[in-house]
């Protein structure tokens, strides 16, 4: 049970909460004329959904909006929302890519010399190809399982900061956390395509004599 009013108006009235329904954008109670009536409020609805043609120049009604406009303009909205993520989501590749190239990049420095001894060891560069790929996808897979629960719960600071007039149902679902596996493995995969011809142009004198 919950004691409110309405806006401009002093009478407080009590009414018990039947269901809870979620809003994105707004806050307040939905009730029925009958009820408002039942409290002693004066019903005067602002809007009215109708199937029915409307007059434009009937006294009382300021605008009217047809279901196709409505339709047009959240389509538009839609597109525009989509497009701001597509732009996002391309700058985050972008992003990974740099970072994981500069790590992979850092990585590949250190390890320089026992590539090298590999290499004159007799070990081909389609293999130690596949061992760089293999300890990046490893890596990548470590950082997967610890960066999906600290992104959702980074996400769930967000949305809480927002405030209590703002609300947004996050749609967290297994589809979602695989297509981010996907793209992010396959990122990682595309690093390391970029060291391969660094691995086959080895020198492997220099890279010995470097280390020193």
């Amino acid at each position: 049970t919950v004691k409110w009013h309405i806006m401009g108006s002093n009478k407080w009235v009590k009414t018990k909460i039947d269901k809870i329904h979620a809003c994105p954008i707004s806050q307040g109670l939905i009730m029925s004329p009958d009820k408002l009536n039942e409290l002693g409020l004066n019903y005067t609805p602002t809007n009215i959904i109708t199937s029915e043609h409307v007059n434009k120049t009937y006294d009382g009604i300021k605008t009217t909006t047809t279901l196709d406009h409505i339709e047009k303009d959240w389509n538009e909205i839609s597109q525009t929302l989509w497009l701001y993520i597509y732009i996002l989501s391309f700058f985050a590749c972008v992003l990974a890519v740099i970072v994981l190239y500069n790590l992979g990049l850092m990585s590949f420095t250190e390890i320089e010399r026992e590539i090298a001894t590999l290499k004159v060891l007799g070990f081909k560069s389609r293999f130690l190809r596949k061992l760089l790929l293999t300890q990046n996808l490893i890596f990548t897979g470590i950082g997967f399982v610890l960066g999906v629960p600290l992104g959702i719960y980074i996400l769930f600071l967000i949305w809480n900061s927002s405030g209590t007039s703002f609300y947004v149902i996050l749609p967290l679902t297994i589809t979602n956390i695989l297509l981010s596996a996907v793209i992010t493995f396959s990122l990682s995969i595309l690093v390391n395509l970029m060291f391969s011809n660094k691995i086959k142009k080895l020198d492997m004198v220099e890279s010995l004599k470097a280390s020193e």
